[in-house]
């Protein structure tokens, strides 16, 4: 897939938690035209080995991926945080890591988190039939 966009004369970027990425599969993906890795990286998801982290602290998983792709060569490296009011204290360490990788971090993208709110006050519907709302993934009180 990435040496079909690359071909087309588009720049292909992959978005990844990056659990499972070698350097030798980060050589392949350059190989292929692979632009850039953006790692989304936050302390809201369940990853293996990371649980209960702060952002401060997944600095050090971020600088793995760094140095990946840092080593591999030829592309560049960014990262996605979804930003609630639970991790909004630690982002200034993320942004002082960002700052001293200047040369290996190329792109840094803060999403506002988003969920359903639940209440009493709302109700939803799709095609005019109830949704509860509740088996949505993301949802907030």
């Amino acid at each position: 897939m990435v040496e079909f966009i690359a071909r087309q004369g588009l720049k292909p970027l992959l978005l990844t938690h990056g659990q499972r990425l070698t350097l030798d599969l980060a050589r392949d993906f350059r190989d292929a035209g692979l632009v850039r890795f953006l790692f989304h990286v936050d302390s809201g998801m369940q990853r293996h080995g990371w649980g209960g982290k702060n952002e401060a602290e997944l600095n050090e998983l971020r600088q793995q991926f760094a140095d990946l792709v840092w080593e591999a060569g030829g592309m560049q490296c960014g990262f996605t945080i979804t930003v609630s009011h639970l991790n909004l204290p630690y982002l200034p360490h993320v942004l002082e890591w960002c700052r001293n990788n200047l040369h290996k971090v190329q792109h840094v993208s803060l999403v506002a988190f988003r969920a359903i709110p639940i209440s009493d006050k709302y109700e939803y519907q799709v095609n005019g039939a109830p949704v509860d709302a509740r088996k949505f993934q993301h949802t907030t009180t």
